[in-house]
């Protein structure tokens, strides 16, 4: 099933179109919370 959703949706530009399209419900909360970590982390230590 993975392999399918991939491929359907390899071409996809829009990260939030992405993210909402991933059929499992805890994996899209989870890949929500490690990209807005990243963003936090990115924030804090990256100088701008």
């Amino acid at each position: 099933m993975l392999k399918k959703w991939l491929k359907r949706f390899d071409n996809v530009n829009d990260l939030d179109v992405f993210i909402e399209s991933i059929p499992y419900p805890e994996t899209r909360r989870y890949v929500k919370h490690v990209l807005r970590n990243r963003g936090i982390y990115k924030a804090l230590y990256l100088p701008s």
